[in-house]
């Protein structure tokens, strides 16, 4: 059995609704490829088809993505021609020990030199006379205004008060992007701000999957607290090109058979 995990890696802005009907979807005539309608379907069916069709566009749910689906092949998809691939992997051996064996082992010789260094000067240098000057005056400026701020907070599920982990936060500051964080998996994010920031106008946007996004205007008293961002859950569709990676396999557990048991499956008993 493996684990698999679905993206979409680009949304598409199309109309569905303006979409020609297609097999098991539409027809995008924009970039003139059908579009799956994965939205009926079950996670094996989505995995099966996907393992059959590469290059595929499709419809999902927002909470059907980025999760790990479990799928596991049918007995005749996973069987191997043992026989077959053994005679191969004896042929290659035989093939390629005659060439190690006939190849000379070439030395090479490299000449040894003997560098000769200069003498060292062991004289010290002479110093230079002081020189009278004005006394240095520091330039002291206000803590207030090299101070850096940073800005703490957590991500949550408003209905739930769950956090939200890996959601994705920005910070504009005058509608320019100054920094962008992923948080932990408690939800827990820290971006540190320039100095002066609390003179200009800050806006933190905050994005996960399967949730409506957030804009909060940040003014100079939240900088000194963390901050609470609640995100409404919200099941929106999603169409683009479909990306699906493998996480990890995870192979079936037989048990031993205990004492006294005997196994009348194999080969001495049939």
């Amino acid at each position: 059995m493996k684990a698999y995990r679905i993206n979409v890696a680009q949304p598409c802005s199309e109309n569905w609704d303006q979409m020609k009907s297609a097999k098991d979807g539409r027809f995008c005539l924009s970039c003139q490829k059908n579009v799956v309608d994965f939205t009926r379907m079950k996670d094996e069916e989505i995995v099966a088809y996907l393992l059959l069709h590469s290059n595929t566009c499709g419809r999902f749910y927002n909470d059907q993505l980025d999760r790990s689906v479990y799928y596991s092949l049918p007995v005749k998809a996973r069987h191997y021609h043992w026989p077959a691939i053994a005679a191969f992997l004896v042929a290659g051996l035989f093939s390629v020990a005659p060439a190690f064996s006939q190849t000379p082992i070439q030395k090479t010789v490299y000449p040894v030199g003997i560098r000769r260094d200069p003498p060292l000067n062991t004289e010290m240098p002479k110093l230079p006379e002081a020189i009278n000057s004005d006394p240095v005056v520091e330039n002291k400026q206000d803590s207030s205004q090299t101070k850096a701020f940073t800005l703490t907070g957590t991500a949550i599920d408003k209905e739930t008060g769950e956090p939200l982990g890996f959601s994705t936060i920005i910070v504009m500051i005058d509608e320019k992007v100054i920094n962008s964080v992923t948080a932990d998996t408690a939800g827990y994010f820290s971006i540190t701000l320039p100095p002066n920031v609390s003179d200009s106008s800050v806006t933190l946007k905050a994005n996960m999957v399967g949730y409506a996004p957030k804009t909060l205007s940040i003014n100079s008293a939240d900088l000194e607290k963390p901050l609470i961002i609640e995100l409404t859950y919200s099941r929106v569709l999603m169409s683009g090109m479909v990306i699906m990676t493998v996480e990890k396999t995870i192979e079936p557990i037989t048990p031993s058979p205990g004492p006294g048991s005997y196994n009348f499956n194999s080969p001495g008993f049939n």
